[in-house]
């Protein structure tokens, strides 16, 4: 990355994270049940595995407490997904209304249509980059741990693995933008009259 690039990201981290500072409460909110749904998820992965045993006969003695926890976590699924959606489009549309609202204040009629999809851009990174940043590290960590628990030898692969995966990411990135650079030139090419 380029050093104007950093200090871009650098500056607009800062404005997020001092827009971020009024919505506090519900970034907290958001973190608490991102982890939450991340951990019962993990918890399902094992769960499943369990499951598997059981089927394969490698485990038949734990049918009964795995059962009851496969249903006990399909019934918390089910209650948690419904108000983390409810909590969620409550949250997201305060905070779109609010930042819409103070937009508009210093803003003319006819700019009013384009800012709509900036204002939802705007709304969704403010209290959404943080909670996902937390979750995803969670989630990292937690299948991490699950891992080197179960089977330290594909962590330890899968680990490996992430080198190349950044040096291949590195290599197809500079290919796209190569490619949608000369795309542009072609579309943006002025006309010849002559031709």
């Amino acid at each position: 990355m380029k050093k104007h690039n950093i200090n871009q990201i650098k500056k607009e981290i800062a404005w997020m994270l001092k827009y971020a500072k009024r919505y506090w409460g519900a970034i907290v909110l958001y973190c608490i049940l991102g982890v939450i749904g991340t951990l019962m998820g993990l918890a399902g992965s094992v769960m499943s595995k369990y499951l598997i045993d059981i089927v394969t006969g490698y485990d038949t003695k734990a049918i009964g407490w795995v059962v009851a926890l496969m249903l006990a976590m399909g019934t918390g699924s089910i209650v948690f997904n419904a108000i983390t959606s409810r909590a969620t489009v409550l949250i997201s549309t305060k905070v779109y209304n609010e930042i819409q609202a103070e937009i508009y204040q210093y803003r003319s009629g006819d700019l009013i249509n384009r800012l709509n999809g900036d204002v939802k851009a705007v709304s969704d990174s403010v209290i959404g980059w943080l909670p996902s940043l937390i979750t995803k590290g969670v989630q990292f960590l937690g299948a991490l741990i699950i891992i080197l628990y179960y089977d330290p030898t594909m962590a330890v692969i899968a680990l490996l693995s992430a080198p190349v995966s950044v040096i291949m990411s590195k290599f197809v990135l500079s290919k796209m933008r190569k490619y949608s650079l000369e795309l542009r030139k072609v579309i943006f090419r002025p006309l010849n009259p002559l031709v």
